[in-house]
């Protein structure tokens, strides 16, 4: 009898942390920055049964300021997902949570047990955590509608198949940093997925600009807009590259795909059920807005670059040439 109390201190302590959650997320008038965290819990034997039902483990790649904060918002309207935002340097700088690095099963089913974990409370920005937190859902109503009337404000979902992480820029600067260390992870690892959602180039080097965001490239960036765009691209095509040679494990759409079709796609590539309310639901809440007006220069050395990385004529070329007729609307990095 006495072993019963430990288990009912934990169920009483996680309903009280519930409901704190759900009364700061309440506050309509002062929208909440963070929320509690989970206690930490020992990885038993329990917990690896759980994390063995989670079918995939979706990352997102590339830059920043690249609609993920959208797509990984809209990702957590489906009743079988997880998203864990941001909360890149709490995870990779401890060893023992660094599966990119240095993969193997034990440091992958870490990392899987922590990023849960965290990705029920957390704070806004780079600290990071519950997605529920970041500005996509902060600055954004009617994703907040929508999803309180479906789940309540639950910070987890009751039966998870795939745990989504948006932490694009910090990871594909890890991977691209040796690149043997991506293929190594795709052949050992079955449950990865990686997704990338392609914006306009142009649109997304004027955000990463003004916000003082491109500095992550370090000295491979002159500071202008056309070397920012030129390394867009270039994560782009490497990316690309990988899909054509890993389909299974790799997923992009453009900003001007987003359909039903392709939210059926990504539902199969993320082994998520198919849930014909989350797909009108993402079809709500995405929209598409006049283009921004680029100067002359800028789209000629947009359009000269994406030539000499795909080919002109080439099917890739005049999917990336079609994107500024439209831009994606911006909800956050």
């Amino acid at each position: 009898m006495a072993n019963i109390f430990p288990t009912l201190r934990a169920q009483i302590k996680d309903g009280r942390r519930l409901r704190r959650a759900a009364r700061l997320l309440n506050q309509r008038s002062n929208y909440p920055t963070e929320l509690p965290n989970p206690d930490a819990r020992p990885l038993d034997a329990k917990r690896l049964e759980e994390l063995d039902q989670i079918q995939t483990l979706g990352i997102f790649l590339g830059p920043y300021r690249n609609l993920t904060s959208l797509i990984a918002a809209v990702l957590f309207l489906h009743p079988h997902s997880q998203v864990l935002n941001h909360a890149g340097p709490r995870l990779l700088d401890r060893r023992e949570y660094d599966f990119l690095r240095q993969h193997n099963a034990d440091r992958f089913s870490q990392f899987m047990h922590e990023a849960l974990r965290i990705s029920e409370g957390g704070a806004r920005g780079t600290y990071g955590g519950s997605i529920l937190l970041a500005h996509s859902f902060a600055d954004h109503p009617r994703m907040q509608s929508i999803y309180r009337k479906r789940y309540a404000w639950a910070t987890r979902k009751d039966q998870i198949d795939s745990l989504i992480w948006k932490e694009s820029q910090m990871v594909t600067q890890i991977l691209r940093a040796n690149e043997n260390r991506i293929h190594e992870l795709v052949r050992q690892n079955r449950k990865l997925r990686f997704i990338l959602p392609i914006r306009n180039p142009i649109d997304c080097a004027n955000s990463l600009q003004r916000l003082k965001m491109s500095r992550i490239y370090g000295e491979q960036t002159s500071g202008s807009l056309e070397s920012i765009i030129d390394l867009i691209l270039d994560d782009f095509k490497w990316f690309l590259e990988l899909e054509n040679r890993y389909p299974e494990q790799f997923f992009h759409f453009f900003q001007n795909s987003f359909d039903a079709e392709m939210l059926e796609q990504l539902e199969t590539f993320l082994k998520l059920p198919h849930d014909e309310q989350w797909v009108h639901d993402a079809l709500s809440i995405y929209r598409l807005r006049k283009p921004y007006q680029h100067e002359e220069q800028i789209v000629a050395h947009y359009e000269n670059r994406i030539e000499a990385l795909f080919g002109k004529g080439t099917a890739m070329y005049s999917k990336f040439l079609s994107l500024n007729a439209a831009t994606a609307e911006e909800t956050g990095a």
